[in-house]
């Protein structure tokens, strides 16, 4: 639906005016559960855990409503808007009013494993966003200054993203002027090469 492709354009953009929560609801569920809580965000300073029932925004029931009809009355609006939310915590319900902000949300999470004395630095890449190279090259400085003996490029639950993003991350596995990509339209062929000279240089696991 259009609705859909504006959440992913959305997504992409990796900003948006909100709380900086995730929310799911499974079929047998009445009510969404809060699901993750980013860092830094409204949603975080303002009290909000995992885990957490979420039961009315702004006194409307949430009971039976899907996803995105709920993610529509939290989301959007302008910065500073407040949004009340009523949530049940074990056996307590709880009042949180918090002020909407921009949210950015990262597309890259990054951690070292270790396996006796050896050092693997494993980078999720959740999609391929305006903010994806940056991040991922961050991610990648950090893992080094660990001394990691290789990489774990984790993509599983990568949703795809824009064709730059994706190729600036490629090109730092690459030599340069390496094909990345072809795209053949009628009888013309269109080639996306890698730039700079390699610099990823330690043994990869593709997931």
């Amino acid at each position: 639906t259009s609705e859909e492709y504006n959440d992913y354009m959305e997504s992409l953009e990796s900003e948006f005016i909100g709380i900086g929560i995730e929310i799911t609801k499974e079929e047998k569920d009445e009510y969404p559960v809060i699901t993750k809580i980013y860092s830094n965000t409204p949603g975080d300073r303002g009290g909000l855990k995992e885990n957490d029932i979420l039961i009315k925004v702004d006194k409307k029931e949430l009971a039976g409503l899907d996803i995105p009809d709920i993610v529509e009355l939290i989301k959007g609006g302008s910065r500073g808007d407040k949004v009340k939310l009523t949530v049940k915590r074990e056996d307590k319900t709880i009042d949180k009013e918090l002020s909407k902000e921009i949210v950015t949300l990262p597309t890259v999470e990054h951690k070292v494993l270790t396996s006796g004395d050896k050092k693997i630095g494993e980078i999720i890449i959740s999609n391929f966003s305006k903010n994806t190279y940056n991040e991922f090259k961050a991610a990648y400085d950090s893992l080094k200054k660990e001394n990691v003996e290789g990489l774990i490029i984790d993509l599983r639950d990568n949703g795809g993203g824009y064709l730059t993003a994706a190729a600036k991350v490629t090109s730092m596995f690459l030599d340069n002027s390496k094909v990345i990509y072809i795209e053949k339209k009628k009888d013309q062929e269109e080639k996306i090469l890698s730039h700079d000279d390699k610099i990823i240089k330690e043994k990869v696991v593709l997931l």
